[in-house]
């Protein structure tokens, strides 16, 4: 079944059924259904969205798809993108683009997660950076030879910056048994918050604390711990917008005295802190949190020259389990879309169970989960800030 909407349209890829149209040369061994047949050929506008439920031969399609520009629309591999989320999705897309294409041509097309596609476009187009007329910008730290951080030295970033927000000296003595327990608490809650925080909002460098908590506030329905942290700093300060919360540029440190003279932060204003000092310190190692990859790509993309430049070079996007998609995931294929490149979004409302993890809910996509983005996605420009918000 096809639906057709004015400008984007929706086709719909029932299971596969005994009778099978001829396959694209040369893509498969066996046989496309009429509706795989429909998709794969399908160039009716820049965006496609296709709806595949399970069974429907989503994979064998997507590959056919590739075969199909490659082999008889005359792109060249280079200029093809296929993205999915996991590395073990990407190496079987991967082998199964060698099979079609062969290992030479398949070579020439990328396939991988979302990080390893803005990890290439930073690599590519990072000297079409205007870092220089904004000295306070999210790409200003970045070097050319950026290195992805491996997981233990992530935490040991983080645990430095969490013992300095305590007002630590990194390598001093032993913490006592039960503060110990308490800092273990502590320090899973804030690193568990951290990268919850960096896959909705882009990337957290170079925002002000002011941008934190605003962003924060947009999120808090969203986690729970989050939004205790909020109500609590809430009740100590007078709520938000009141003279010494932490919502204000010019906030204070701490709250109620603690009875020793000094004034007790609240969890918010140490989560915070905590934050800066991680960013701060992930910077000056030269290295990149793995969660802020795709944030630091839509950062770049952001900038006309760059933005134009990836886009001639990435003609083609094809993005599978787009039911998947976080904010910046989304903001990222449409930067690229808003310069000229076709899109072909692969995905079933009905299978979406990342939304924990950062994917979009099921209301943001719209109808048949894709109404709204298909709204979005084609338009010309880049995407509005509120709109993308709401």
């Amino acid at each position: 079944a096809t639906g057709r909407a004015a400008a984007a349209p929706l086709v719909v890829v029932e299971p596969p059924t005994p009778t099978a149209a001829p396959a694209v040369e040369g893509a498969l061994d066996g046989g496309l259904t009429d509706e795989q047949l429909a998709v794969v050929r399908d160039r009716s506008a820049p965006v496609l969205r296709v709806m595949a439920g399970p069974g429907s031969g989503k994979t064998r399609t997507i590959i056919a798809r590739v075969a199909e520009l490659v082999q008889n629309r005359g792109v060249a591999p280079g200029h093809i993108a296929l993205v999915t989320f996991t590395r073990k999705a990407a190496e079987e897309l991967n082998v199964r683009l060698r099979g079609a294409l062969g290992a030479q041509v398949a070579e020439g097309t990328f396939a991988g997660t979302f990080h390893s596609l803005s990890a290439k476009l930073l690599r590519s187009y990072f000297h079409l950076a205007d870092r220089a007329s904004d000295p306070t910008s999210r790409l200003s730290w970045l070097s050319k030879d950026f290195r992805i951080m491996e997981e233990e030295e992530r935490d040991r970033i983080f645990m430095q910056a969490l013992r300095r927000e305590e007002g630590e000296n990194p390598g001093g003595p032993a913490e006592r048994p039960t503060r110990g327990t308490a800092r273990l608490t502590r320090s899973k809650a804030f690193k568990e918050l951290i990268s919850f925080v960096k896959n909705r909002i882009d990337t957290t460098h170079g925002l002000s604390r002011t941008e934190l908590l605003t962003n924060l506030r947009r999120l808090a329905p969203f986690h729970n711990h989050l939004g205790q942290l909020l109500q609590e700093d809430d009740k100590q300060f007078g709520g938000p917008g009141s003279s010494n919360s932490s919502s204000s540029s010019s906030s204070i440190i701490g709250s109620k005295d603690n009875g020793k003279g000094r004034m007790r932060k609240t969890e918010l204003q140490r989560f915070l802190t905590t934050l800066e000092l991680y960013d701060e310190q992930v910077k000056i190692s030269g290295g990149v949190d793995f969660d802020d990859l795709v944030g630091l790509a839509v950062a770049l993309m952001q900038q006309p020259d760059a933005r134009r430049a990836a886009a001639r070079a990435f003609r083609h996007i094809l993005v599978d389990e787009f039911q998947d998609t976080n904010l910046p995931q989304y903001r990222l294929v449409r930067l690229l879309q808003s310069e000229g490149s076709e899109l072909f979004l692969v995905g079933d409302a009905n299978q979406a169970i990342y939304t924990w993890r950062g994917a979009l809910p099921e209301d943001v996509r719209g109808d048949g989960g894709y109404g709204r983005y298909g709204d979005m996605l084609t338009a010309v420009e880049p995407p509005d800030e509120d709109q993308l918000q709401t």
